[in-house]
């Protein structure tokens, strides 16, 4: 069954089209879903975590089990926060093929 695909909040533009497209992946591969809540969490100086510093950091963490990966996320999310408080909800999925 096809169904029509749509952008997901604001002004629909209805003349916008989407393309399928499929990729094949060896297994064992990781794929990661998150928010950009993430890299827009400030430190004490108001810095970005950045998404430069998440692509690192998943490219150290990826070969590590899953539970293992989620310590490493919180770990570096919280030495980057310091003493600031969380801006907002923090969503990041890892699913390993």
């Amino acid at each position: 069954m096809a169904y029509p695909h749509q952008s997901i909040g604001g002004i629909q533009n209805e003349a916008k089209s989407f393309e399928t497209q499929e990729i094949a992946l060896p297994i064992g591969s990781m794929i990661y879903l998150s928010s950009d809540r993430m890299v827009n969490q400030n430190d004490d100086k108001r810095k970005r975590f950045g998404e430069k510093r998440l692509h690192t950091l998943i490219t150290q963490v990826a070969a590590l089990p899953l539970p293992e990966q989620q310590v490493a996320f919180e770990k570096a999310l919280n030495e980057h926060q310091g003493n600031n408080p969380q801006r907002d909800d923090i969503l990041m999925i890892g699913v390993r093929l």
